[in-house]
């Protein structure tokens, strides 16, 4: 929105007037810690923290002069890493990631790329690491994210927010033993944070409140970001309508009309406040003891669900019949189609698959038969009530000879076992066909 000239005059005597109260102010503190210093080695962290953010303002700044994008913005990410290795202000169970991160999930779902992860020092592990210069984590370990920006500018601040998000959307599979510290049972949460720390902003005051209220009116508490850090300005938080601001995953549930509150950094302790606010999170935050056979073969996605075919690699490879030249392709089934299929078994009832078999396979006379009887139920979806031998089986050939062969696939999504009719994905398209072969057909006419 435009401002009228009236309010960029207000702004920028808003402006002088706080740049002449945080001159004064340090100017005040500098004085204080002068007098303190001559009786006291160590007075306090104030003292420390308004050195550590006068120290990383000045890198900052003279990173000014690395040249290339990326060189820069690994430059200014060191910074805060070392800050956050270097300084021994961190216990060691927080341990802080050296590169490049994606957070991935027993679903199949990975985070969009991350600055630093914060992780169980004692139970983590790496899923895929390549050079030294990017790594996968599982998120059971994953106590939070940081994502790093060098001057913020909406399209920025909008990248962080989504990529936080991408990473407080996945889900923790199990439930094992917790370890972290916690201020009381309440203050848990089972789910990472994400913080945006950035060094300066060039955007108005205002315009990043609208830009993180906009964001938050349409993803839900869960996804936003915990808080927003710029270090040469002050930071926002979350807040309730008539209420304060709130920063732990348990209190952002609980808002139902969103506001941002921000807080400009008069005092020169913006990152005071930021180290005190990650220590927070960091022990009301609850890590589990990754597994590894949950990531052994991850499931496929299909928007925010995922979904595996219980044959394995042998039915979701497929191989064009109608052009040899197009040769194999993973077979997909949509978000649509997905959604499609659970509703429908949702409102079905399962089936015993091997009954259901035996009826169409007699058992041979000569066969015994077993000691305890198996089982396998699942949903079978079959919205047009087609007979059963009609969808379990299709006519096939081995050996030359003429038989009958399985009619179906069948996958797991959730906790549903869903069989797909054959006769099903032909007709509507449930799992997906040579993709260079759709791409070839004509649209049908109007």
């Amino acid at each position: 929105m435009r401002k009228t000239k009236a309010q960029l005059q207000e702004l920028r005597e808003a402006k002088a007037r706080q740049a002449s109260t945080k001159q004064w102010l340090t100017e005040q503190t500098q004085q204080a810690i002068r007098l303190r210093s001559k009786d006291r080695e160590f007075h306090g962290l104030e003292r420390e923290f308004i050195n550590y953010q006068e120290d990383l303002i000045r890198a900052f700044e003279n990173s000014k002069d690395v040249k290339h994008p990326r060189d820069v913005g690994d430059v200014r990410e060191a910074l805060l890493r070392n800050f956050l290795t270097d300084t021994g202000l961190l216990p060691k169970r927080y341990a802080v990631s050296s590169r490049r991160v994606r957070v991935a999930a027993g679903s199949g779902h990975i985070s969009s790329e991350v600055d630093i992860a914060f992780y169980d020092h004692d139970d983590s592990f790496t899923l895929m690491n390549r050079s030294d210069i990017y790594e996968v984590l599982p998120v059971e370990s994953v106590y939070g994210v940081i994502q790093i920006k060098s001057t913020l500018n909406k399209a920025e601040l909008e990248s962080a927010l989504t990529n936080i998000a991408s990473f407080k959307r996945l889900k923790r599979q199990v439930e094992l033993q917790t370890s972290g510290l916690f201020f009381n049972d309440s203050n848990k949460s089972d789910t990472g944070f994400g913080l945006i720390f950035a060094y300066d902003s060039d955007m108005e005051w205002l315009d990043m409140i609208e830009t993180i209220n906009n964001f938050a009116n349409v993803n839900h508490s869960s996804q936003w970001a915990n808080a927003v850090f710029i270090l040469k300005q002050g930071f926002f938080m979350h807040g309730r309508e008539g209420a304060g601001p709130v920063i732990l995953n348990c209190e952002l549930a609980d808002v139902k009309e969103q506001r941002a509150h921000g807080r400009p950094d008069i005092e020169n302790l913006c990152l005071w406040n930021f180290y005190t606010m990650l220590l927070q999170l960091l022990r009301a935050t609850t890590v589990a003891i990754p597994h590894p056979n949950l990531y052994f073969r991850l499931p496929l996605v299909s928007g925010s669900t995922s979904y595996q075919f219980q044959l394995g690699y042998h039915a979701e490879m497929g191989t064009c019949t109608q052009n040899t030249n197009h040769g194999s392709y993973q077979r997909k089934i949509s978000p649509e189609n997905l959604e499609k299929l659970i509703q429908w078994c949702k409102s079905s009832t399962q089936l015993d698959l091997i009954e259901e078999q035996s009826k169409i396979f007699p058992r041979p006379a000569n066969l015994p038969e077993p000691k305890r009887k198996q089982q396998h139920y699942a949903y079978l979806y079959n919205p047009d009530g087609w007979p059963l031998k009609d969808l379990l089986t299709m006519p096939s050939t081995f050996n030359g000879k003429k038989v009958l062969a399985i009619g179906y696939d069948e996958i797991l999504t959730g906790q549903m076992n869903i069989c797909i009719p054959y006769v099903y994905s032909y007709r509507d398209g449930i799992v997906s066909a040579c993709p260079k072969c759709e791409k070839t057909k004509k649209p049908s006419p109007p």
